[in-house]
């Protein structure tokens, strides 16, 4: 039997994910409707029920397990630190 490493979600989501997920959010996030944005979040969620099938999906737990914050939470943070950088 095969067997491979762990790896934790940011490992996988940091390189390949998160970026498409993030790009120019500064730009669009604000204009997005509610739906929009959780179709998107959607896709992190399906990715953490994959990676860390040993939470039962609980997609909070699974958070809160790998110190990640939610792609809203992280969206928001980036047009923060984009504002003050204008400012």
């Amino acid at each position: 039997m095969v067997s491979y490493p762990t790896v934790s979600y940011p490992t996988v989501s940091y390189p390949a994910v998160r970026p498409v997920l993030e790009y120019a959010c500064p730009v669009w996030h604000s204009g997005l409707t509610a739906g929009q944005c959780n179709a998107i979040e959607n896709i992190q969620k399906r990715a953490i029920r994959v990676i860390f099938s040993d939470t039962d999906g609980d997609y909070e737990i699974a958070l809160i397990v790998d110190g990640m914050d939610s792609l809203k939470d992280r969206c928001e943070m980036l047009i923060a630190r984009f504002l003050t950088g204008w400012s």
